[in-house]
């Protein structure tokens, strides 16, 4: 942000000497406090590029990655502008307060988005655990399919009082769940008869019906939800663009006079 600045001031220099002289108070400031110069250029590299990423974000095309970037300089944002206004200087003062924070916007993004995102939303893992309910019941059924099945028959065995009740599957009925002919008398109301065998019976249920459907459609379920809360995510950090605009100006503009105080400092300027 700072080189693309930079190029503008050398392109359309300053005209009005107030305004030459309220540049180099904040250059010479920032010449004379060589320590706080050495920390900011330490805080700002560390900064990444916030106008491409926000007009990747507002065109829909940011990635998790990226957008995981943009929380982690959000992140430097309060030392940013805790060490310009420690300068002392009423230009870097007021180059300071425009600097916003942005900490609802990091919070929703490290809230919603998993440190280790690939790159692309196509083979998931891109939202955190714990930001969505669905999204980590469908990852648990996914991932632990046999652990889930086991859990929904132990809990079935306590509530019919049937010992041997099991949860099995086939390609022709899928998910059923099979009583032996000395507990069919034990059998709620609420499971429905999908089978007969000479050694008992085999029923579905609501519950069992709809969990069947998540397992199998689990993982594009998945994908799919993780697509559209990742989308929603951008248009939420989109909506906020004015004010990001404004703290990526003030930072670029905080770079541009840093880097031409160590310049002048370096060349004797």
């Amino acid at each position: 942000m700072g080189k693309r600045l930079l190029r503008g001031w050398i392109e359309q220099p300053l005209l009005s000497s107030t305004l030459i002289n309220r540049r180099l108070n904040a250059v010479e400031s920032l010449v004379k406090q060589t320590i706080v110069r050495g920390d900011l250029i330490d805080e700002l590299g560390y900064v990444a590029d916030m106008e491409r990423l926000m007009t990747r974000t507002v065109y829909g095309s940011a990635t998790p990655k990226e957008i995981y970037t943009l929380a982690q300089t959000c992140d430097r944002l309060p030392s940013l502008r805790k060490q310009a206004e420690s300068c002392g200087c009423p230009e870097l003062a007021e180059l300071a307060a425009r600097i916003d924070p942005l900490e609802d916007i990091k919070a929703r993004i490290f809230a919603a988005v998993d440190p280790e995102a690939p790159s692309t939303l196509k083979d998931g893992g891109v939202i955190a655990k714990g930001y969505h309910a669905e999204v980590d019941e469908l990852r648990s059924i996914r991932d632990n399919t046999k652990g889930v099945l086991a859990q929904l028959e132990a809990r079935l065995r306590q509530e019919t009082g049937i010992p041997k009740l099991k949860i099995a599957y086939n390609h022709v009925y899928g998910y059923y769940i099979e009583v032996s002919n000395s507990y069919k008398s034990m059998v709620p109301e609420t499971y429905i008869r999908k089978q007969t065998l000479t050694t008992g019976e085999r029923y579905i249920t609501q519950e069992l019906k709809e969990l069947e459907s998540k397992i199998l459609g689990a993982h594009e379920r998945l994908i799919t939800l993780e697509r559209r809360l990742f989308d929603e995510l951008l248009e939420s950090i989109s909506a906020q663009l004015d004010r990001i605009q404004r703290t990526a100006n003030a930072v670029a503009q905080l770079d541009v006079l840093t880097a031409l105080a160590q310049v002048a400092t370096e060349n004797n300027y």
